[in-house]
């Protein structure tokens, strides 16, 4: 088979799942034979041998299944940068490099700021910071091993993993009486009961323990927001990502806990779904 057909063929299949089927036929193709892009316009013609082919249409039969492409290529792109992803691990969205990049800002007066990645998954937040802020240090805490091994391959390929410190841990359980200049999380958030009008990409294959946070989606932040005070040194930031519509919600209950300037902050679509706030005192002087 011509690597043209092979591409048609790809791109055919693909429609039936996705409307990005001709950027992602090529997305396979480069990935799965090594060829470029300029090769799929330019050598048409060469001939891909059968063991090629075979894994490529492998790859194409997962992704009718809905799996997302990310699992089958085991990346996705994130500031600039490739994180490795497998099932088990929530895989990075575009709108938390929003989240980062406002975290560095804040960041940027800090000399030597401590980190905690609270459900760190990929690891991409905590990585992220660090890449980005040369004298910090982090640790990034999750209850799910496969997470905490990509998190580790991550630092290690990404050449942060010597300031970063990774622990299993539900919430601050491992952390013991460390303090830190920033918590930061993106949380398990979805509903419940949202379940059935999420993707199939997602709903079935991204980990639910990374997705769903009770009957309203706030049951992470409950627990974590009075939680954590004790663990900011003074002047201390508390920051989550949160759903579209929960922002006043959370940033009600970091008051009532009282954090101090309490305020929201936009995605890449204008959407105010990052709260912050501030520990006045230090954690554990409250």
């Amino acid at each position: 088979m011509t690597l043209g057909t092979l591409l048609k063929q790809t791109e055919d299949r693909l429609s039936a799942v996705t409307e990005t089927d001709a950027v992602e036929a090529r997305m396979l193709l480069t990935a799965l034979l090594g060829v470029s892009k300029l090769d799929l316009v330019l050598n048409r013609n060469t001939v891909v041998e059968a063991p090629e082919v075979a894994r490529v249409l492998a790859a194409v039969k997962r992704r009718e299944a809905h799996e997302p492409i990310q699992y089958i290529l085991g990346e996705q792109g994130f500031m600039g940068m490739t994180f490795h992803v497998r099932p088990g691990v929530l895989i990075p969205r575009d709108d938390t490099e929003s989240l980062v990049v406002y975290a560095l800002k804040c960041l940027e007066t800090i000399e030597k700021p401590h980190i905690l990645d609270v459900g760190t998954g990929s690891g991409a937040i905590a990585v992220s910071l660090l890449k980005g802020k040369d004298d910090a240090s982090a640790v990034a805490v999750d209850i799910a091993l496969t997470a905490l091994d990509v998190t580790a391959e991550n630092a290690r390929r990404l050449g942060v993993s010597e300031r970063l410190t990774i622990l299993e841990s539900d919430l601050f359980e491992a952390v013991s009486d460390l303090q830190f200049d920033l918590i930061i999380s993106n949380p398990p958030y979805i509903p419940i009961s949202d379940r059935e009008t999420l993707q199939h990409e997602v709903s079935c294959f991204e980990p639910e323990t990374a997705l769903f946070g009770g009957d309203d989606g706030l049951d992470f932040y409950r627990r974590m927001i009075p939680m954590a005070e004790r663990h900011l040194k003074a002047e201390g930031l508390l920051m989550f990502e949160a759903g579209h519509d929960q922002g006043e919600r959370i940033a009600a209950m970091m008051w009532e806990a009282g954090y101090e300037d309490v305020h929201l902050e936009c995605d890449l679509r204008g959407v105010p779904r990052f709260i912050i706030g501030k520990c006045r005192h230090g954690g554990y002087d409250v």
